[in-house]
């Protein structure tokens, strides 16, 4: 709806920034969680960063470049075990501030 609304705007030089801005907005809050989750800032700051890395690269770069980028930064998070440290914590109850 807001891409036919604002069609001008999303074209104009604003536009693309503006809507990784958006999307690294909303990959914080999902990596952040709720009341619920025990997810923590610095968790989805990392996340969201990540992606709006790859909007960037993509936007800007080459699509297959982005695709690339977005290959190596899961590959360097499973490899260093971010993910599985972030849902390990979550699956428990913990978060990675408490220690055991």
């Amino acid at each position: 709806m807001s891409g036919v609304l604002f069609r001008s705007f999303w074209l104009s030089e604003w536009g693309v920034p503006s809507f990784i801005f958006l999307a690294w907005l909303l990959a914080l809050g999902l990596g952040w969680g709720a009341k619920d989750k025990p997810y923590s800032i610095r968790f989805g700051f990392i996340c969201a960063s990540g992606v709006a890395l790859v909007l960037l690269a993509t936007v800007y770069v080459h699509r297959y470049f982005g695709i690339a980028l977005l290959l190596a930064l899961v590959y360097l998070g499973a490899k260093t075990k971010f993910f599985e440290r972030q849902w390990g914590a979550a699956s428990t109850g913990r978060t990675g501030n408490q220690q055991q």
